[in-house]
């Protein structure tokens, strides 16, 4: 009983794979004859447009302009465990320009130079 379910299921997923592959096979038509280089200039895959959250806005939004990464640095930088006194910080920064029309800064690898 127990082998006689297995082969049963074995069958039926060899079935349906196989009807998987002839369905998608007949989706091309029969004018459609398969060349790499005709498939390239009809179909060709765009990259996604980069989005990230507005911070004035707090939505979704779509990245029209994105500048390049700079070091930056700030000598009048209070952090949390020196809040009180102004030292120098590094980061490296970039600009994005969204669709809603405003511009943020993103922050990365801030260095805090407290004591150097």
């Amino acid at each position: 009983m127990k082998k006689s379910r297995k082969l049963l299921a074995l069958v039926l997923a060899m079935m349906m794979t196989f009807s998987l592959m002839s369905m998608s096979a007949a989706a091309y038509g029969e004018e459609h004859e398969h060349d790499c280089a005709v498939c390239s200039e009809d179909e060709v895959i765009q990259p996604r447009r980069p989005s990230a959250m507005c911070s004035y806005c707090g939505t979704m939004q779509i990245v029209i302009e994105e500048g390049p990464w700079s070091a930056s640095s700030n000598p009048y930088s209070r952090c949390a465990a020196h809040r009180w006194i102004d030292h120098l910080h590094t980061y490296d920064s970039k600009f994005y320009v969204f669709e809603c029309g405003h511009a943020v800064e993103v922050r990365n690898n801030d260095v805090c130079h407290w004591g150097e």
